[in-house]
């Protein structure tokens, strides 16, 4: 029960008690008072009477008294009115008809009047000639008993109407900031911390106010400090501090679980370690930045990274200026001319050159090799052919271009495999397979993350990666959520999984608007209560749509359905996500998860955990190199881990 509701409550009864304290004390005296005045009224009546009737008792005239007796027992006060003589006749007597009071038969036992008797003697100087008998009546003094408790009544009601009002609008007032009190309090209880910007004159309630604001400020302020830190270790290692572009392992983050680039190519100018022994390392990193800019006027739309001394990659997703548009209907690559990309890399071989003539004494030997990406290839299959066209560029001779569109990796372009998806959604071929997430220094069972992998018509099972970011960019990416949400239904209800929490996918197509999509509320609506849902949400997907994933988030609530965020630590703005979205918990990326002995990449994850345990949000991470890496993990405060290090993956239904 709320403040004011216990106030408002409290004070309605002290005051009814109040009122009716005074109003039983009012009526119990009043009561008294009437009874008294009526016993006097009758008595005064019989003794006027008496000495009225002095001269017509003492003559025995009966029609006399009775004239005399009329008037005042046609007053309606009296029941019954007699007159007798000395031996107890009745000389002349009136009786009152009985009629409706008009007063509840339960005030009438609650009042208990009882009509008031009084005699007085007729005497007629010392002689005694008769007396008076008069009777009250009773109903009369009730009636004025009634009405005049209705209208005390009436009043104390008004007053105590009043009376309330005027208490609720006074705390309304007096309590206006508890409101926002308890609002600020209950997001703090669920994370969000924000000072309370309110004004109160109630000295208690304004010390509370700054108090708690001067802890949210120390706490925000910490927060703050935190995701910075996480930022610049992000930057730190992601890219490269000579040049500003992305490193190999930036590169790397950007790709992660995302569709791999249309054209990928390597620029490479050799020498720079001639340079450094030559001239200095201060000549070869001006030599190196200078390359890094023409790099970047040369493909301004590009992915760019350096990955070692004067070698360049460029990951092309979308058409370059000029090239043919209408040419996308031919396949991944075909929206990028290569009579373009051998324009432009040629161009900046030949600016390379001319650098490297501003540095005197310096001879560079400069190549280009571009490859085609597909829709299965991962980034490393398309570095290590590119790395081997560029060899081959420079066995060529120097500032050659070499273009490939066939990779070793062998896969599909992009038509070919959307249409190798559809079919396979089509025909519902699914192999829906589980991996567990244990915690670390222990054997807790956390959750069991799905995964739903395609059959294709030859056998292959195709995992979401070689295929997800390509349905997402040129079809609808949330038809794969909605079969992989189907199939584990499906395997819950036939007892394929223990009961436990669940963690699914989900793709950005499902949460971009921000709503909740109906067949997702169908599917949430009758969710076994025994089997606790969470989806994941990749960073990158967050961090292109916060406002949108927000909302979904909230919409997810309802039906009791949680978030979390994936590949979590590698995009600008991930620490700003997790404030907004509080999720259950946040996986790092695999990337980061691997390599700790660098110092660099220690700092990031730990920063990253601080920033997370801040927010009372539990950090996992995804394992695949040896069991040593867990107690490392461990003493950088995460708590849970996947990975075939483990517990590999369970194939469920198919």
């Amino acid at each position: 029960m709320t403040l004011r509701r216990q106030l408002v409550l409290m004070g309605a009864l002290v005051f009814a008690l109040a009122l009716l304290g005074i109003a039983v004390g009012q009526w119990q005296a009043g009561r008294q008072f009437v009874r008294e005045q009526m016993a006097a009224h009758v008595q005064e009546t019989a003794t006027s009477l008496a000495l009225a009737l002095t001269s017509a008792m003492r003559d025995g005239d009966a029609v006399l008294v009775r004239t005399q007796l009329l008037p005042i027992f046609d007053r309606g006060y009296y029941r019954r009115i007699a007159v007798r003589d000395l031996a107890g006749r009745v000389v002349a007597a009136e009786d009152l008809a009985p009629v409706e009071s008009g007063v509840p038969d339960w005030f009438s036992a609650l009042v208990q009047f009882e009509a008031p008797h009084a005699e007085a003697l007729v005497n007629s100087g010392w002689q005694q000639s008769g007396r008076v008998e008069v009777d009250g009546d009773a109903d009369f003094a009730l009636r004025q008993l009634w009405r005049g408790t209705v209208h005390a009544l009436a009043w104390l009601f008004a007053v105590y109407a009043l009376a309330l009002a005027l208490m609720l609008l006074w705390l309304r007032r007096l309590l206006a900031p508890m409101g926002a009190v308890e609002r600020i309090a209950s997001a703090a209880a669920g994370r969000r911390i924000a000072p309370i910007d309110l004004q109160t004159k109630v000295r208690e309630l304004a010390n509370f106010i700054a108090g708690f604001n001067r802890i949210a400020g120390m706490f925000n302020a910490r927060l703050a400090e935190e995701e910075a830190r996480a930022e610049r270790f992000r930057a730190a290692t992601l890219n490269d501090a000579l040049t500003g572009l992305l490193n190999r392992h930036g590169l790397e983050a950007v790709f992660a679980g995302a569709a791999a680039p249309r054209w990928l190519g390597l620029i490479e100018a050799e020498g720079v370690d001639v340079l450094n022994r030559s001239a200095g390392y201060a000549a070869g990193d001006e030599f190196v930045r200078a390359i890094g800019e023409r790099v970047r006027r040369s493909f301004p739309q590009a992915r760019l990274a350096r990955l070692h001394a004067a070698s360049f990659a460029i990951a092309l997703g979308e058409a370059l200026p000029g090239a043919d548009a209408d040419a996308t209907n031919g396949g991944p690559t075909a929206s990028f001319d290569e009579d373009t990309l051998q324009q432009r890399s040629q161009e900046l071989l030949v600016a390379v050159a001319d650098i490297a003539a501003l540095f005197p004494g310096l001879a560079v030997r400069c190549g280009a090799a571009w490859v085609a990406g597909t829709a299965s290839a991962s980034l490393s299959t398309l570095l290590g052919d590119a790395d081997l066209a560029l060899a081959e560029a420079r066995n060529a001779g120097a500032g050659r271009v070499l273009i490939r569109r066939e990779t070793s990796s062998g896969g599909l372009g992009a038509q070919a495999t959307l249409r190798r998806v559809e079919a396979a959604i089509t025909a519902r071929d699914f192999v829906l397979s589980c991996q567990p997430v244990y915690s670390l220094g222990g054997e807790q069972l956390l959750q069991t993350e799905v995964f739903l992998r395609l059959r294709t018509p030859d056998g292959e099972l195709w995992p979401a990666r070689n295929f997800l970011p390509l349905l997402q960019r040129d079809a609808d990416g949330s038809v794969f959520d909605r079969a992989m949400l189907d199939c584990l239904r499906r395997a819950v209800d036939a007892g394929q999984l223990p009961p436990g929490p669940l963690a699914a996918n989900l793709s950005a197509a499902s949460f971009a608007d921000g709503t909740l999509p109906d067949w997702l509320a169908a599917t949430l609506s009758d969710w076994p209560r025994a089997f606790p849902l969470v989806f994941e949400l990749r960073e990158a997907d967050l961090t292109a749509s916060l406002a949108a994933a927000e909302r979904f988030a909230g919409a997810l609530r309802n039906y009791a359905v949680g978030i979390a965020i994936d590949h979590f630590g590698t995009q600008a703005g991930g620490i700003a996500a997790l404030r907004r979205l509080l999720p259950q918990y946040v996986k790092l990326d695999a990337g980061l998860s691997r390599g700790l002995d660098a110092v660099e990449r220690r700092f990031l994850v730990e920063s990253l955990v601080r920033a997370a345990h801040s927010l009372e949000v539990p950090v996992w991470a995804q394992v695949f190199e040896s069991p040593g890496a867990l107690d490392l993990l461990a003493g950088m405060g995460i708590v849970g881990a996947q990975g075939y290090t483990m517990a590999g993956e369970r194939t469920l239904a198919g």
